[in-house]
């Protein structure tokens, strides 16, 4: 009896699978993973340069709102003395004391102490012909001839007026009206208050900067370090280290003279816009790492033909 004839039959190909057609080299697996992870770090450069240029915007406006604020709350000041000023000239005390015929300086400089304690002004004063007769709070304006003062011919003009002054140290807010009275030199009762420090705080807690002012070079209210650290600056804006670095607007306030500079400084990067931009940033850069390294693992997969080995 014969024994039947086995044949061979080679399993190798059944165990280990068809070869894969289309396994990369692993030379171009790594260039291509090279090449997305230069695109990557590309994309997070253009992210670091919007997001720097977004923060930038934001401070150089804040800034801008911050001067236009200020300019407002002084504007306010004005318009508040204005109406002050009208109430004054319009008391039956002030009219029956400036029309009492040869009054002396005596005499209105108790009335002018009176008002000045129940209005709260810090100046206040009365002027005859255009020249200033009798003044609290600013004794350098007595007898000073301020006839050619476009505050005085607006106030006759319009039955009052009001502006600002740069004097000495202050920077102050005046107002000025006509009193009216039959056979009488033209009289004008003026009311200042000084301006700056108040105004500087309130915008200050408004929009999250520092303000100051400089007359003749030196503060006069305000921050003085950062004054005194910009005085030689011209106007505009700038960036300057503390040692940290802040964004800094000069700008000049208008229509007094001497100039006042006002300086307005808001710290780079300090914001809840700017923190928010930055948690943004560090997303991304996560983000864009995560895709580069499954780039990375998907073509080393590719360049052994799609088998991954474990051993143990």
């Amino acid at each position: 009896m014969s024994l039947p004839k086995l044949r061979a039959v080679d399993v190798s190909a059944a165990l280990t699978g068809p070869a894969a057609p289309n396994a990369l080299p692993f030379r171009s697996s790594l260039a291509v993973i090279i090449v997305a992870g230069m695109v990557a770090a590309g994309c997070a450069a253009m992210l670091s340069l919007r997001w720097r240029d977004g923060i930038k915007n934001r401070e150089e406006t804040t800034l801008e709102r911050s001067e236009i604020a200020f300019l407002r709350e002084l504007q306010g000041a004005g318009a508040d003395l204005s109406s002050l000023v009208r109430v004054i000239v319009d008391d039956a005390r002030v009219r029956t004391t400036l029309a009492t015929p040869g009054i002396d300086d005596e005499t209105i400089l108790d009335l002018l102490r009176d008002m000045r304690v129940s209005t709260g002004v810090s100046i206040i004063g009365v002027l005859e012909a255009g020249r200033v007769r009798t003044c609290l709070g600013a004794d350098g304006l007595v007898r000073a001839d301020l006839s050619g003062s476009s505050l005085v011919r607006d106030a006759w003009d319009a039955g009052r007026s009001s502006g600002l002054w740069a004097l000495k140290d202050e920077l102050l807010s005046i107002a000025m009206a006509p009193v009216r009275l039959a056979n009488d030199p033209p009289r004008l009762v003026m009311v200042g208050r000084k301006v700056g420090p108040t105004e500087l705080e309130t915008v200050g807690q408004d929009l999250g900067t520092t303000g100051a002012l400089m007359i003749n070079g030196r503060p006069v209210a305000g921050d003085e370090s950062y004054a005194l650290q910009t005085a030689r600056l011209p106007t505009g804006v700038f960036t300057v280290d503390d040692p940290t670095a802040v964004r800094v607007r000069i700008g000049i306030v208008p229509d007094v003279s001497p100039p006042v500079r006002a300086v307005w400084v808001v710290q780079s990067g300090g914001d809840a816009g700017q923190s928010r931009a930055r948690q943004w940033l560090a997303v991304g850069s996560v983000a864009g790492s995560a895709v580069t390294a499954l780039i990375a693992v998907l073509l080393l997969l590719l360049s052994r033909g799609g088998r991954m080995t474990f051993q143990g």
